[in-house]
């Protein structure tokens, strides 16, 4: 007898729990942006006009100055902070009287200033049509007076000055020299053995240049310039396209740094730039994706399919009777990604005109030789790979956290129930010798990422340390099986030249097989030379599916599979142990 329940009741009371959580809407909002303090970060955030003080332009030179600081503000005497407010608050006040002679006659007489020796942030003329486009000039000017602001907080455990204080004594005027630097350090090594001053020095650089591009731009609206102002202006961007050169700037500093700190301010951006996006700049995208369901798959080895949507006591029986592949039909048909993603001019949207930047695959497969990976924006992606019936360019935005880039998307989606199922242990051999198993950690939630691409996007054949729920968004995908004890017959790579562990992808480029039994012209001597460098190959048992937009296929732990794209398409993944 099996002394395993059939589920455990853990993982039922989670489940119980979020249905209960996100049958209220106002849960699944506050949980889709995926900060747990964010009510108390606002709060605490000068963003609500809270205490400011410091220089819009410099670094707060008091913390080199300050030779006891060690980044604990208990440890400055209350002198010299009286001193420090004195001083930074008459050069804010200084900033503001300067700004104030911007305003119009009626903009100062719908909001009036109250006088304060307090710093102020400059004055948001009323808007009652446009928002921020409305009125560019005092909205930009107030957005970058405010990441000014934020650069000047104090924030606990401050690394950067463990840079030296060279690049912090000029970051504020010359970014892009730090920014230089910067990189230097973080593309000389791998990424996990950077120190993190290095990421928070490239984070903060690409900060003070944001308030560089904002405040030449203000000043590009050709009223009287400050000195400043010129001279932000003459080391600005000269292409015109300064909305593309803060987002690119933001992009990189989280691809690169991984936004270490101000990760909520360069979000704040984002939002604020969406607000001056050009009116009707969506409506050259069509409304909807072509896409053209293909001709049924007819085989004798399909992947068994549920009749309909299961709850997760009946996936949990399937786990513990049998753990094969399995197809759930319609698990994503509730999901507001299933419309809204069918629309470029939706995913535009939010990707700020398409303005964002996104990891993209460039080339047949990962395993070819003329592979690449370049950051591209979202807008050249979609132009260049998904509206083209025939792109001259295969592009593919491959195993993406998406929703950490964007995390807007993130309410378009909900985690299926089946991820927090238990797997039993497993004691097949050939599962436990799955590659990358030993090395995985334990996940408390799973690794969720996006895939997106035209047709013809492949995914060669592969495994995955972790179960997988591949859920079908939008469009048709091809996917085929392999049970981990067919390893032999695959020929799995080993340790390629450049010391990278290939094993847990296959040398055998199953995609002429692929296409042939789809029906395409295939040449017959590109399968006759799989068939003799792969002898084995053509003994291995498999399973295979078409997966339509709703469906989900549980994909076991150690299980190869191929994945290929037949319309555009586009799938989330829920990775879980």
């Amino acid at each position: 007898m099996d002394p395993r329940p059939p589920v455990p009741p853990d993982g039922l009371a989670r489940a119980r729990d979020r249905r209960r959580f996100f049958s209220n809407p106002l849960n699944r909002i506050e949980f889709a942006y995926d900060d747990t303090n964010l009510i108390e970060r606002l709060f605490q955030s000068p963003w609500l006009g809270g205490k400011l003080y410091g220089r819009d332009y410099e670094f707060p030179t008091w913390l080199n100055e300050t030779s006891d600081f060690n980044g604990d503000p208990s440890r400055i005497s209350e002198t010299r902070l009286d001193k420090i407010r004195d001083d930074e608050s008459v050069a804010a006040n200084n900033n503001e009287a300067r700004s104030s002679m911007d305003v119009t006659q009626s903009e100062a007489e719908t909001e009036s200033k109250p006088e304060t020796s307090q710093a102020q942030m400059p004055s948001q003329p009323v808007d009652h049509a446009g928002g921020m486009a409305r009125n560019p000039r005092g909205r930009l000017e107030r957005l970058a007076y405010l990441v000014s602001q934020e650069l000047n907080q104090v924030i606990p455990n401050e690394c950067a000055q463990e840079c030296g204080q060279a690049p912090l004594e000029i970051i504020a005027q010359r970014s892009d020299e730090v920014l230089t630097i910067a990189y230097e350090q973080l593309n000389t090594r791998p990424f996990f053995s950077v120190q993190e001053c290095w990421r928070r020095l490239y984070e903060d650089a690409c900060l003070f240049k944001v308030v560089h591009i904002l405040r030449a731009r203000v000043a590009s609206f050709g009223e009287d310039l400050s000195p400043n102002e010129r001279l932000e202006l003459q080391n600005a961007p000269q292409d015109g396209n300064w909305l593309s050169e803060i987002i690119a700037v933001l992009d990189k500093s989280i691809q690169l740094s991984g936004a270490p700190r101000r990760r909520q301010l360069h979000n704040t951006i984002f939002q604020k730039l969406s607000e001056v996006l050009p009116a009707g700049e969506m409506n050259k995208y069509p409304p909807a994706f072509r896409i053209y369901e293909p001709w049924p798959l007819r085989t004798r080895v399909g992947v068994s399919k549920a009749d309909s949507t299961i709850d997760l006591v009946q996936f949990q029986e399937w786990l513990d009777v049998i753990t094969q592949p399995l197809v759930i039909p319609k698990v994503t048909r509730h999901w507001r990604a299933s419309k809204l993603w069918r629309s470029p001019r939706y995913l535009m949207e939010h990707t700020l005109g398409g303005r964002r930047l996104v990891p993209i695959e460039l080339g047949k497969l990962y395993t070819d030789k003329d592979w690449s990976q370049r950051l591209m924006s979202f807008a050249e992606f979609t132009k260049k790979c998904l509206l083209p019936s025939r792109p001259r360019e295969v592009g593919y935005l491959a195993q993406t956290d998406l929703f950490d880039l964007i995390p807007a998307l993130k309410a378009d989606i909900m985690t299926p129930d089946y991820c927090w199922s238990t797997p039993p242990p497993s004691t097949d051999e050939a599962t436990l010798k799955t590659a990358g198993l030993s090395s995985a950690p334990s996940l408390s939630e799973p690794i969720v990422n996006v895939w997106l691409g035209p047709s013809g996007t492949r995914t060669p054949l592969h495994t995955d340390p972790y179960h997988n729920i591949l859920c079908q968004v939008v469009g048709f995908k091809y996917v085929r099986l392999y049970a981990p004890h067919e390893t032999p017959k695959l020929y799995p790579f080993g340790v390629d030249e450049k010391g990278i562990n290939m094993e847990n992808t296959s040398q055998v480029d199953i995609s002429a097989h692929v296409a042939c039994l789809l029906g395409r012209n295939v040449d017959a001597k590109e399968l006759g030379e799989v068939d003799r460098e792969f002898p084995k190959f053509k003994e291995a048992q498999y399973q295979e599916v078409i997966l339509s937009p709703g469906d989900c296929l549980y994909v076991p732990l150690g299980w190869w599979h191929y994945v290929e794209s037949l319309t555009t398409s586009s799938s989330v993944s829920f990775w879980w142990n």
